[in-house]
């Protein structure tokens, strides 16, 4: 495996295959992708399973993005006017592409060896086989790489190429927003749970049970948008409601460290003054 960083990606178009099913009935296929792979689903209905059993639904507007070596099994489903349109392409910088790209139009059989697969350190979208939903604009782009070997004029494979670069970075951006809210809306699910449960003993385990989350994404999620991990926010949550209460009731330093779920006063001091470099005791004195 080749590590690799999306800025030293150098994406070179190796066979573009544009085409109907006019059979009248299903077309069933079981392959290995020997490159990367993009089945885009332009017209259609494409029901595809890979090898490890995961099953994926393809609708018009859909792509799949396949890394080397993926075995899978695709049913194309005869319906009016189906379009699809697949490509095969390289990432790797400085490999001898022009006797890649004559293997693989002349070799589409098992005896080809899949090229070496990438681990993108810098973004896990590349990294493994998976449904994608472009935008329209990217969409459009697959139409122009279709277009440049459909009419093949001089510097086709250039140009699609170029598109090709184009479509990749669009999708990693669109991918990267879309993370990025699915992660902003965790973590506002995450802090809201933390909130309403500040009274009790929190953990990983115990908010990833509430929240149907893995405790590590509930730590990935939290240090992302805080810099802290999912422990330290929860103490840092806790200690600010203690101040609240320090300057705002009459109620004990032992009392208020028993609503808050702290294990034992001597425990709620530590963590107390390891933050404020004060006992709560001292805090309250100086600014209530």
């Amino acid at each position: 495996m080749l590590d690799m960083t999306i800025d030293r990606m150098d994406p070179t178009v190796l066979t573009v295959k544009s085409w109907h099913n006019t059979e009248g009935k299903a077309v069933l296929r079981t392959a290995t992708t020997y490159a990367y792979h993009i089945l885009y689903v332009k017209v259609g209905v494409c029901k595809l399973t890979l090898e490890d059993g995961r099953f994926y639904g393809l609708r018009s507007d859909d792509i799949f993005f396949f890394v080397p070596g993926t075995v899978y099994t695709a049913q194309f489903e005869s319906t009016p006017k189906n379009h699809f349109i697949e490509i095969s392409f390289d990432v790797r910088p400085n490999n001898n592409k022009a006797l890649l790209v004559a293997l693989m139009n002349e070799r589409a059989d098992s005896s080809v060896d899949a090229i070496e697969l990438c681990h993108f350190s810098d973004s896990s979208m590349f990294n493994e086989s998976k449904k994608l939903k472009p935008s329209a604009q990217t969409n459009r782009i697959f139409d122009r790489i279709d277009r440049e070997y459909r009419k093949k004029q001089e510097f086709h494979p250039q140009i699609a190429s170029l598109h090709l670069h184009t479509v990749l970075y669009s999708l990693l951006r669109e991918q990267d927003s879309a993370e990025q809210i699915k992660v902003t809306n965790a973590s506002e699910r995450i802090m809201r749970y933390v909130n309403e449960h500040v009274h009790e003993k929190i953990t990983n385990e115990s908010a990833a049970q509430a929240l149907t989350y893995h405790p590590n994404y509930i730590n990935s999620v939290i240090k992302q948008a805080t810099g802290k991990t999912f422990h330290k926010y929860v103490i840092d949550v806790k200690l600010h409601v203690a101040m609240d209460l320090l300057l705002n009731t009459q109620e004990s330093v032992t009392d208020i460290a028993q609503a808050l779920a702290f294990s034992t006063s001597s425990h709620f001091n530590r963590l107390f003054i390891k933050t404020t470099r004060c006992t709560p005791s001292e805090f309250r004195k100086r600014f209530y």
